[in-house]
């Protein structure tokens, strides 16, 4: 594929740099020659003889001579605010790529991250073709931020800015490769601002009746530390409002920290995630009682529902084999993934059970069986990937945190401990799972412990159950 590329600013740069690392010949190079981050980009584009030009109008003559003579598939315009004419875009054969800061057709054209926060829109990042409107193109993928009580304009904004450049980087091939799909938009009309319309929506009139959360969200939505800021007029002098919102830990009455985050590496230091006391009181469970034993059966129902004599099953999180011991059935090659100590307990429990403190990887699975445990894993992506390695023809999700919500993380409380706790977007759960495997059932699961003040409702799990389409029967 042949592509050329507009870029400015820090977004564009970094951007920049990373196609450079993937050896990925590149034609041309635009900048604007009154970017902070032109000289950063003219210097490595001549470290890495690419033609470079500061001051070219992308809608100029040249501009077209030159995307017509490289034969350009597509042109990137990588955080570079400029109205791209018909002509221009009629010179390349698959399109024009840009990245718009929102969740299109949410908060089209300036200043995104302010309108996100005031109106109470999803914040996030598209990355979408460009056609003669403005933020219009057709969408090849998004990704939404959350957006936190105590965010500011500012941190917003540089969420926006790591979510713009990770996503890039997680989808440059898959462009590349048009392995794109029609990206269903939501059927709303979304929102357009202009430029002109952030300072007078900012200046606070004291003359006005505001509600508390409409005025808090204007504040804050324009603090920025150095630069913007919202202000107010008093006796013919401008006043400065920027506002700093610090978050405090509160523990809520089912046990839940209350504060969120969005990556593991945001949560503040933890110490063991389980203790011996987890293990003992697992261990207290044995032997099952058969009033024990008829709830492990219930709480193991869709399990139960799809397992064969003689299968292969690997339980995540599987903990003493309660799941197996629903199963009923000495026929099956039963493997539990566990932490050590669970293991080296399990192992003297069961003959007809291997235990695994580590990922197996030869395993010729019939199901992959996960109950309520990968929402524990420091990185769930990287977990169900390594899992999924082992082509399972089924894949069972049993009380799975996911749903329409943006994924965060949290702490769940237990035996004075915080644990780590993840909720998962269910969209960006099924992207996991890839294209190997149809969801063949989807419904709604257990309620939860808890359900966070939010606005995102977590209230009830899901159950999913997947099919291999690879596999023959």
């Amino acid at each position: 594929m042949s592509i050329s590329i507009s870029a400015s600013k820090y977004v564009g740069y970094e951007l920049l740099k990373f196609i450079i690392s993937t050896r990925h010949p590149i034609k041309f190079v635009t900048t604007s020659p009154f970017d902070f981050y032109a000289h950063k980009i003219i210097d490595i584009c001549k470290k890495n003889n690419i033609p470079c030009y500061p001051d070219l109008d992308i809608n100029g003559d040249e501009f077209i001579e030159l995307l017509t003579t490289y034969e350009v598939d597509f042109h990137f315009m990588l955080w570079f605010p400029t109205i791209v004419k018909k002509p221009s875009l009629e010179s390349v054969n698959e399109g024009f790529v840009n990245l718009h800061p929102s969740i299109l057709p949410h908060n089209r054209g300036m200043h995104p991250w302010y309108w996100s926060i005031v109106d109470e829109t999803p914040a996030g990042v598209t990355i979408h073709f460009i056609d003669e409107n403005i933020d219009e193109g057709d969408i090849i993928t998004q990704k939404e931020v959350l957006i936190k009580p105590n965010d500011t304009g500012e941190s917003l904004y540089t969420k926006l800015l790591e979510t713009t450049i990770n996503l890039f980087k997680d989808k440059f091939y898959y462009i590349l490769n048009r392995e794109y799909l029609p990206f269903e938009v939501p059927k709303i009309e979304g929102s357009f601002h202009f430029a002109k319309e952030l300072d007078p929506h900012t200046k606070i009139d004291l003359n006005k009746k505001y509600k508390a959360k409409d005025l808090l969200n204007i504040i804050r939505a324009r603090s920025f530390k150095k630069g913007d800021c919202s202000y107010f007029m008093k006796d013919g002098k401008k006043y400065n409002l920027r506002l700093e919102i610090d978050e405090v830990n509160l523990i809520n009455h089912k046990g839940w920290d209350s504060n969120i985050y969005e990556s593991y590496e945001e949560l503040p230091p933890t110490k063991s995630l389980l203790s011996n006391a987890w293990v003992d009181k697992e261990f207290s469970r044995l032997p099952l009682s058969k009033k024990d034993l008829k709830i492990v059966k219930k709480r193991n129902s869709l399990l139960l529902e799809y397992i064969n004599k003689g299968d292969c099953v690997l339980d995540f999180g599987g903990s003493l084999g309660f799941s197996y011991l629903a199963c009923e059935d000495e026929s099956l090659k039963y493997h539990i993934l566990e932490t050590e100590s669970i293991c080296n307990m399990g192992e003297k429990l069961y003959q007809n059970v291997k235990f695994h403190s580590i990922i197996p990887t030869n395993l010729d699975l019939d199901i992959l069986y996960i109950r309520t445990s990968l929402q524990y894993s420091q990185n769930w992506i990287v977990t169900l990937k390594k899992l999924l390695e082992n082509k399972p023809k089924l894949l069972v999700f049993n009380h799975l945190s996911a749903g329409n919500i943006p994924t965060f993380i949290c702490f769940q409380e237990w035996q004075e401990q915080k644990i780590p706790y993840w909720f998962i977007n269910l969209e960006e759960f099924k992207e996991v799972i890839g294209k190997d495997y149809m969801l063949i059932r989807e419904e709604k699961g257990d309620i939860l412990e808890t359900n966070f003040k939010t606005g995102f409702n977590v209230e009830y799990s899901v159950n999913l159950v997947f099919k291999n389409i690879t596999y023959n029967e």
